[in-house]
């Protein structure tokens, strides 16, 4: 995922799966980095050296972790950073500052000063999730962002005053096309950015649909892939359509990149090295624009796509490219050179780590709106992303309504509806004539992989998804895309969508790891009638059900995006995209396939925002004795009166205006998940109140250890209560994956004890008495009477 050379001789290599590894100047063996401080996990995401030479590791769910020659220094959200992952860091050559792009925003830790400043959407930002960033000469600094271009903020702002470039989300009115038709053209090609290079004067771009460049603010072009009449080819269009082809004869495929999707670079004098998500890498030169090809592919024994993650030169100008499934591999050499051993920092120094920032103080909130301006109203928005709480859904999302995709199979899907106004329907395209998804499993039972969806009912993580069979197209046609239709009552929700595509795991195609999509959540009109896209409800003579849904999906996809978002890298583990649903209706979220393999998801959630609903919906499901919990529904930590009583006013009333997000604006939503994350910190600096911090962590999305077992019981006691509350699930022959509390009695034996009154707990694996009569003996005197 990140490759690094040292300046104390060391190759550092942050790796999706393995870990971090390091190759000493001194060794010609890799050192798998564990203990002394580093955080425990397999996924590393970005490496950068800063100007002490200490080494800086991303991670993908647990910040950033800082070496000092001698020991690690982890930075989170409980002590400075706003989110939980890192995909990019940069460094600054001017007065060496450190970037760090977060998951919850950015934040910039000043070398000079030792101050820690976080910027997101609430104060400046076009998005909170930014995935590369590279510093210029001068020390201004790129960002590229996930959905909206790149954006650029001087030192003299202190980066506080971002200029954005952008372009077009589509170029058609009926909003099928999300690239230009040409091959060249002004501008940036997309506003989906994979990577971005400030080198020499120029600005370099990476994005899902060719290379952008320019000098400054303004003048920008672009360069597509060869690919590109292909995927013009495959768009949502009429065959006879002429912008598809239009310039296209007047370029030789030597003049454009081997491929659109641009994933890396790495400048070097005359031109500069670029990576793609199939293709390797190429070399193009400066100021020409000539492209220079490198074939990967005969440096690998298989013969499948390299994904090209980064790059590294090692001292004798060896240029490798570190890929995603075939390790690094060398790409050519460069007159660019590592720092001199005369300029080493050697091990010996151990730089202290970086200063924690000093404590937030607590911005007014508004204490709580009893209505919004109608210009403040909106129909649905992007919030935030959670890699941390991974498959652990149980009472954190979905306490509305829950859909676990595909994960009974071939039967259908798990679902549970706490609250009957909410609702979910599948749905795959619209384009390519498609009908209905497929559903599928991978694997049955993962009880150690914490990213597969827990199952309440079952106790198992079942690794399922839906599908849009994209994996039957050209990797160039735009679809067919999958969707949800999802019904919702008054008031604002919670809407989660939760991605995991397990790369490590899946050896038989390495190109699971290339999924990238395009999230568009859009409001149905008013006229929309999901019973007669459901066959519940009479069509006029002539017309069914399919053909009803297909036309209102149509319809629906040439209005407004009125929220968007996007997933990718999402292989090392899971993520929720969380929007804000406001009013009740239909909505349409369409997943994009995004020209890489299939379009899957694994769950869908809906929630309320209103704390009061919350408690009518948990209070509903208790008293019915509702599947899955039965009467033990899982539950914040609570919070005791005492506790309570030991907080300041001020920070309990500015928690709680933090969280209440059921009547704010946009900018007051954006702005209150931050402030949740600097209010908890300072109630990490009150001694005990264990439990009230627990809660707020289970609020914010954060997780420790502490959480996780926490969740476990949780768990085990709904399914003890399951168990006294339904017969069946007490017999191994109902629940195959919780051996140690099941027994190996037939489901009409367990209903047998039960109406005799026989204590089946006695038969538990765990149980402390020995039974007085044996399981052959129970048996025989069951069939018996």
């Amino acid at each position: 995922m990140a490759a690094l050379y040292s300046r104390s001789g060391d190759l550092w290599v942050a790796t999706e799966g393995e870990g971090l590894l390091k190759l000493s100047h001194d060794s010609d063996h890799w050192e798998k980095q564990k203990g002394n401080g580093l955080p425990r996990t397999v996924n590393f995401l970005s490496l950068v050296e800063d100007r002490q030479g200490r080494i800086w590791a991303g991670t993908d769910n647990q910040g950033v972790a800082v070496w000092n020659g001698e020991s690690w220094m982890q930075y989170n959200q409980n002590n400075a950073l706003l989110g939980e992952r890192v995909p990019a860091l940069a460094v600054s050559p001017l007065n060496g500052d450190v970037a760090i792009a977060t998951s919850g925003g950015l934040t910039i830790y000043s070398a000079e000063t030792e101050e820690w400043k976080d910027f997101t959407r609430a104060n400046g930002l076009p998005e909170d999730q930014i995935v590369s960033l590279s510093f210029n000469e001068q020390g201004g600094l790129w960002a590229a962002f996930l959905t909206n271009g790149i954006g650029y903020a001087s030192p003299a702002s202190r980066y506080s005053d971002w200029k954005m470039v952008q372009t077009k989300f589509y170029w058609d009115k009926e909003q099928r096309i999300r690239q230009p038709v040409e091959a060249r053209g002004k501008g940036l090609p997309s506003n989906f950015s994979n990577a971005v290079c400030a080198a020499g004067g120029s600005v370099w771009v990476g994005t899902i649909a060719g290379l952008g460049y320019g000098r400054s603010l303004h003048d920008w072009n672009f360069l597509r892939g060869r690919d590109y009449k292909r995927k013009n080819a495959g768009l949502w269009l009429d065959t006879g359509d002429k912008r598809k082809n239009r310039r296209a004869g007047s370029l030789s495929d030597s003049s454009l990149l081997p491929e659109d999707y641009v994933t890396c670079f790495y400048p070097v004098p005359g031109g500069m090295w670029v990576g793609f998500r199939e293709s390797g890498a190429c070399f193009v030169r400066t100021p020409s624009l000539t492209i220079r090809e490198v074939d990967l592919k005969k440096e690998v024994e298989e013969k499948a796509p390299i994904y090209t993650t980064c790059f590294v030169v090692l001292p004798g100008g060896e240029l490798y490219a570190g890929t995603h499934g075939h390790g690094l591999v060398k790409a050519g050499k460069t007159a660019v050179r590592p720092s001199p051993a005369s300029g080493r920092i050697t091990s010996a120094d151990h730089p202290r780590p970086p200063l924690l920032p000093a404590m937030r103080q607590m911005a007014s909130l508004p204490a709580g709106r009893t209505s919004l301006s109608p210009e403040e109203k909106f129909d649905t928005c992007y919030w935030y992303e959670d890699w941390a709480t991974q498959g652990d859904w149980c009472g954190r999302y979905g306490q509305g309504y829950a859909l676990l995709c595909a994960a009974n199979s071939p039967i259908g899907d798990i679902e549970y509806s706490f609250d009957p106004s909410y609702g979910c329907l599948p749905v795959r395209g619209p384009h390519a004539n498609a009908t209905w998804l497929k559903g599928a499993v991978t694997y049955i039972n993962e009880p150690g992989m914490r990213s597969i969806l827990y199952c309440p009912e079952s106790t198992t993580r079942t690794l399922a998804s839906w599908g849009d069979g994209g994996e039957d197209y050209p990797s160039t046609f735009d679809g067919p895309d999958l969707g949800a239709i999802v019904t919702v009552p008054e008031g604002r929700h919670l809407l989660s969508l939760y991605f995991y595509d397990p790369t490590p795991l899946a050896e038989y195609d390495l190109r699971n790891g290339m999924r990238d999509y395009l999230i568009e959540v859009r409001k149905m009109t008013s006229d929309f009638n999901l019973d007669m896209a459901t066959g519940n409800a009479k069509l006029e003579k002539g017309r069914n059900p399919l053909q009803y849904l297909m036309e209102a999906l149509t319809t629906t996809s040439s209005m407004p995006v009125q929220a968007r978002g996007r997933v990718k890298s999402f292989s090392g583990g899971g993520v929720y995209k969380n929007f804000i649903l406001d009013g009740k209706g239909c909505y349409y979220i369409r997943l994009v396939r995004n020209y890489s393999v299939n379009t899957t998801i694994n769950g869908i959630f809906l929630s309320s925002l209103d704390e009061t609903k919350k408690a009518w919906i948990r209070y509903n499901s208790i008293g019915k004795m509702s599947v899955p919990y039965g009467l033990k529904a899982p539950y914040p930590p609570s919070l005791k009166e005492q506790d309570l009583h030991k907080l300041p006013e001020t920070l309990l009333a500015s928690w709680a205006a933090s969280q209440d997000v059921a009547r704010k604006n946009l900018l007051e939503i954006w702005e209150s998940r931050r402030q949740g994350i600097y209010i908890y910190r300072h109630l990490l600096t009150l001694g005990g109140l264990d439990h009230v911090k627990m809660n707020w962590r289970w609020h914010l999305k954060i997780w420790n250890d502490r959480d996780k077992n926490y969740f476990k019981r949780q768990m085990e006691n709904a399914w003890e209560s399951l168990q006294d509350c339904f017969v069946f699930y007490r017999s191994n022959e109902w629940s195959h994956y919780a051996p140690e509390t099941t027994i190996p009695f037939s489901i009409e034996e367990v209903e047998k004890m039960q109406r005799n009154n026989i204590d089946w707990k006695q038969y538990r694996a765990d149980s402390a008495l020995k039974p007085e009569v044996s399981v052959e003996e129970m048996k025989k005197w069951l069939k018996e009477h």
